[in-house]
């Protein structure tokens, strides 16, 4: 039920710290840390468990897509603002 909402939650802090600050969010990016270490690891648990294939692959795809949140959000905005 929380991801629905921290969802949207870091879709408007990204927006805000992007139209207020050139340096990357560094809030932002434990926070993204942070949840990809645990979901790493309920996904490896969830790929142990016998019958869990699909919840494995949820989870596996979450942490590559929020792998990817992280990258794009760690890079600095300079080379893409305007002058």
């Amino acid at each position: 039920m929380l991801v629905f909402v921290n969802g949207p939650l870091l879709l408007f802090v990204s927006h805000t710290e992007h139209t207020r600050s050139v340096k990357p969010s560094t809030l932002i990016n434990v926070y993204l840390l942070l949840t990809l270490l645990f979901d790493c690891a309920i996904a490896r648990t969830a790929w142990l468990v016998y019958d869990a294939e699909v919840v494995a692959k949820l989870y596996t795809s979450s942490a590559a897509i929020k792998l990817l949140v992280l990258a794009a959000e760690a890079w600095e905005k300079r080379s893409i603002l305007l002058d």
